[in-house]
């Protein structure tokens, strides 16, 4: 029996465009409109925590009301997945460290990968610790690592046929391209690469998992002239002010570049939605501008 009220939002993108500071933002709409919320960072360091000025760990810490954030890795999440069966942590212990079986862990294929995705859609499948919240926001890998990540259930399903394991990640392939259950989020910038990579990977994901991921714009920004006003500040500045003069010019490339940047987007996905560039505001306090840019029913959650 699943937890129809439970949804899972990975976030992904380029490295560098911002997925951590969005996937947070979506996870503080999320808790200020509510819901019960626990934002994930897969990593085996965090960088959370300097962002929020937590400590973050694989156990979630409290970070705000209805809010808490973690970090998890593959190896930790299968320790914690066979000490909820075994129950004898000296087993456990003993297994993880056998130096035969942490090689297995090290090489084995998608097994880290299986190991969170098991505990990301635990609690839709009622498998393992208990895992009560209403949205599940997954600061993801990056485009290609992700790609690993959503593939692994799919293969180890092919060549465990028979048993719990083939079950259990058949049943997780299925919810991963589940609208109900799951949804993708692409972070892209107004650049031309990490728009190159977030086309590839939303085209990927649709031809491969029937996953149609929505795509998440940051740091575009807001200019409150259009070209023409442009144009006309640049000639009444010409000769009189040149530092003046350089910043309209340089507002004018950006403009532009922006221009075309956003008709790509368009033609990606046509819903695609824009988070502005916030110059003057880091940590919690960005978090919070862009939480309240964020209308999550735009974004279908």
């Amino acid at each position: 029996m699943t937890n129809s009220n439970q949804r899972v939002v990975f976030v992904t993108g380029k490295g560098g465009v911002g997925k951590s500071t969005v996937a947070a933002a979506l996870a503080y709409r999320a808790a200020q409109d509510g819901r019960r919320v626990i934002l994930v960072e897969l990593a085996e360091q965090s960088y959370l925590r300097h962002l929020l000025n937590i400590e973050v760990g694989f156990r979630p810490t409290e970070w705000r009301e209805r809010l808490h954030v973690a970090c998890w890795d593959g190896a930790t999440c299968l320790r914690e997945y066979l000490k909820h069966y075994v129950r004898i942590d000296a087993v456990v212990d003993l297994f993880f460290n056998n130096m035969v079986m942490k090689t297995f862990i090290q090489a084995a294929p998608a097994l880290k990968e299986i190991s969170i995705l098991g505990k990301a859609t635990s609690g839709i499948r009622r498998v393992g610790p208990t895992f009560e919240y209403d949205l599940v926001v997954i600061d993801a890998f990056a485009t290609g690592h992700f790609r690993a990540l959503l593939r692994a259930p799919k293969g180890l399903a092919e060549a465990v046929q028979f048993g719990p394991m083939g079950d259990q990640t058949r049943q997780i392939d299925q919810l991963l391209r589940d609208p109900r259950h799951t949804s993708t989020f692409i972070v892209t910038l107004p650049e031309d690469l990490p728009i190159s990579e977030c086309g590839d990977l939303r085209r990927d994901l649709a031809s491969e998992f029937g996953i149609q991921a929505r795509v998440i714009c940051n740091k575009l920004w807001d200019i409150p002239l259009d070209p023409t006003a442009l144009l006309r500040l640049s000639r009444h500045l010409a000769g009189r002010d040149s530092s003046g003069l350089e910043l309209v010019n340089y507002l004018d490339v950006v403009e532009e570049r922006q221009r075309q940047a956003l008709q790509t987007l368009q033609a990606i996905d046509p819903k695609f939605v824009t988070l502005t560039q916030r110059f003057a505001e880091v940590g919690e306090n960005l978090i919070a501008s862009l939480a309240e840019r964020v209308r999550l029913s735009d974004l279908g959650l």
